[in-house]
């Protein structure tokens, strides 16, 4: 676990992990969803690549080659979120994370010969099956764009995989203590209001 892991009550869309060439972890990081922005994970991946630590390491003398595997909830959308004009819940829709991916890889990533890994965990209109044609957020449109966004990410260099065990074993072992403590201070303040209203039954 990363020293000063924080564990906070948020809905957590994405894990990175930097993993130096050879083995060895250099960095991890978990982002949450933070209202009112909704922010898409791509997004803080970039912050955290161009203006925070994830970008200090990368630019630093321990970076030199290796692989960034960011974990994600949903494939990356490109201009896929919705066919509305003002978009969905903060989202444009003409958002890409597939180009916001890419482009970090080419110009921030490739020339210190890190690559970069995709894994989603579940697929949001990737395909165009079960799509309930009456609703226009669910057109095949937006699914052939999404694909155009994996396509996108493929020709540029980025590997796009499922997960795999080892991928699920890895984010279990990750989020058990920070887990496991919030658990405990939840159960230290449940139970004394547990034993009152005992009490008072």
């Amino acid at each position: 676990m990363a020293k000063g892991w924080k564990v906070q009550p948020r809905t957590v869309v994405a894990v990175v992990k930097f993993e130096k060439k050879g083995g060895g972890i250099l960095y991890q990081a978990r982002y949450t969803n933070c209202l009112p922005q909704k922010k898409h994970a791509e997004d803080f991946f970039k912050k955290d690549v161009e203006e925070q630590k994830l970008g200090e390491i990368i630019n630093g003398e321990k970076s030199s080659g290796g692989t960034i595997t960011i974990y994600l909830t949903y494939q990356p959308c490109n201009k896929s979120t919705t066919k509305k004009p003002e978009g969905t819940q903060g989202t444009p829709p003409d958002k890409s994370c597939s180009e916001t991916l890419t482009n970090i890889f080419t110009e921030k990533l490739t020339g210190r010969n890190i690559k970069l890994c995709v894994k989603p965990s579940h697929l949001y209109r990737l395909t165009s099956e079960n799509l309930d044609t009456n609703d226009e957020s669910l057109d095949k449109d937006l699914s052939e764009k999404a694909q155009e966004g994996i396509e996108m990410l493929i020709a540029a260099g980025v590997t796009v995989d499922e997960m795999t065990s080892n991928d699920w074993k890895y984010l279990r072992d990750m989020t058990e203590p920070p887990r496991q403590q919030l658990d405990d201070e939840i159960q230290k303040i449940l139970n004394p209001i547990k034993q009152q209203a005992q009490n008072d039954a």
